[in-house]
Order: structure tokens, then sequence, then C-alpha cells
């Protein structure tokens, strides 16, 4: 699943202060189409530095993973709960849980799973964090990746290591970028990924037309694990007040990412501009300075930057 940017050209040249005069990106006296390209490259590499930065996409993506139980990635508690492992953060929902008690008969690579009742398996946290500012369901919260197994499903009948537990989850914050127009009055948007979007707030960025969205439910021909994905529609609560109108070097997002992150990508995107001779502009007045490219510019950015990840990173084990 390829991911949507995490910040748009007009996010880093209308809704942040970054200071760069994004006019002067392009090379010497760009033409309109050629700046726009460059702030639109920018962007899309200032997503991509965000998801090295933290070791995974932080766009919310059907995860699945195994692992033998009891054991280090699934242990059990002193009350019998078993706690599983994920490799990727925060959870936002379990999808589906299965456990494999045997094998079949000369095929130890193929296990007979047993599906766990809905609520049997659920994040082990449940309350979002004011810090993390998400607009996701309220299992967002920071460092989140474990799920708690009930009901003595995981145990020690058949020793260590002697089943095997079966992941579907959710990860991550639902980000999608519009594909076609969207109009003043109506209650759909057509993106360009559906994941994770039902039942979750956002933001449709778009300049001084921004405005809060509220997802009831979505469509999507694909669906992993009976959730739909990919390409498809969001059924909005409300009617839109603004028309939205995507273009090429101008993608428009609709997103639940947490500011931090979102601000992040902005620091990157100016990291980026003033690598490739962009200039800056300094407060108060507006004025430009005749300097671009600053080194220590640049590198106070990625610090910034760096340090806004800081709770995003995915979690080793």
């Amino acid at each position: 699943m390829a991911t949507s940017l995490y910040v748009s050209p007009s996010d880093v040249q209308l809704l942040m202060p970054l200071g760069v005069n994004w006019k002067s990106l392009g090379g010497p006296n760009p033409t309109p189409n050629l700046n726009a390209m460059a702030i639109l490259e920018a962007c899309k590499t200032a997503t991509r530095q965000v998801n090295s930065e933290c070791g995974q996409s932080l766009q919310t993506a059907v995860r699945t993973e195994s692992v033998m139980a009891p054991g280090h990635r699934c242990g059990i508690l002193p009350d019998g709960t078993a706690r599983f492992i994920a490799s990727f953060s925060p959870i936002m929902a379990v999808l589906l849980a299965e456990v494999a008690y045997t094998w079949p008969s000369g095929n130890p690579a193929v296990y007979n799973y047993r599906t766990l009742n809905p609520g049997q398996a659920v994040p082990e946290y449940t309350a979002p964090s004011d810090d993390w500012q998400s607009a996701a369901p309220g299992t967002a919260a920071p460092g989140q990746n474990a799920i708690l197994i009930t009901g003595g499903a995981v145990n020690w009948c058949n020793g260590r290591m002697g089943e095997r537990v079966q992941m579907f989850y959710l990860n991550g914050w639902p980000n999608s970028q519009l594909t076609a127009e969207a109009t003043s009055g109506t209650s759909t948007l057509t993106v360009d990924d559906v994941t994770g979007w039902a039942g979750v707030a956002g933001e449709l960025y778009d300049g001084e037309r921004s405005e809060g969205v509220f997802v009831k439910s979505v469509t999507a021909a694909n669906s992993k694990a009976g959730t739909p994905v990919g390409p498809g529609t969001l059924m909005l609560q409300a009617p839109l007040v603004n028309t939205h109108t995507p273009s090429v070097t101008s993608p428009l997002l609709v997103s639940a990412m947490p500011h931090g992150v979102r601000w992040a990508a902005g620091l990157f995107s100016k990291a980026v501009a003033l690598r490739q001779g962009a200039t800056v502009v300094s407060a108060p007045g507006g004025k430009t300075q005749s300097s671009s490219g600053s080194t220590g510019a640049i590198e106070d950015a990625l610090h910034e930057a760096a340090l806004s990840l800081g709770t995003y990173r995915r979690t080793s084990f």
C-alpha cells in the first residue's frame, strides 16, 4: 500500500509557519509548474523521511502477525491473560484473533486455527493521549503495541511454544488524499485509501478552506480481514461547507494524523527546500533573506523534526 502524503504543498505554504520562501524553489526563475512540482517533491520526500525516522509507516494499515506461544512475543500474565506484543504501533483495533493448538498430520507448516470470540482479544490501552492530538478512536495510546487475550485461549497445556497465535489488527492513523473534487454540500469524499476511517474524526486540509469532518462509514472494492481497504469513498456525518479541488501538483489531504507528525513532516520539507536552494523568510514583515541553504537552518529543522517524532517510533522487542 502506498503511503499518502503527510503534508501537502498547501499545508507547508499556507498552514505551517516554516519560514521558507516556497516561490524560490525549483531553480533560478522557475516556471509556476516547475515550482509546484518542486514543492510537491519536497512533501513526498518529507513523508518518506518521517516513515524512515519512525521505522514504520504511520498511516493506518491492516497488519497480520503470527507467533508461537507462550513465549517472548506472547507471554502469560499471573491472572492467566496472555499479552501479545505486536511489531507495529499504535494499535487502533483488533480485527481478528486466531489460536492453533495442533497442526494437520504430515504438514507442520499449516495450522488449524480457531477464531476467538469478538472482544476476547483487545488492545491493552484504550485511552488516547492528549499529547498525540489524534482524532482516531480511543485505542490510540502512545507506544501502544500490546494485545490482551482473555479466557485462557493461550495457556501452558502444550508447553512453551506449544501454540500459535495469529493476529489481524489496524495500526497507525487514517490518512488519505482526495482523488476527485468534493463540492460544497456533498457528504462524500473519494479518496485513495479508506483504511481505518469508519467512525473517525479528521481534518480536510485545504488552506483557508480547511474543515473538520467525521466519517460515519466507508465503502471500497477491496477488504482485508473484513475491513475495507484501498481506494474508495468516505461517507461523512455532515455535508461539506466548502468545495475542495485537488490537482496533480497540489493534492489535498483528509487526515487524522497527529499534529506532531504533520509538523515533523513540514520541518523535513523545509530542510529539503533549503538544501535545494530555497530562500528563507524572516518575521516580522515577511522579508526574504538573500542567503539560502543555510547549514544551521537545515540542521535545526532536522533536529526539531526528529524530536517531534520521538514517541512515534516503532517499538522494538
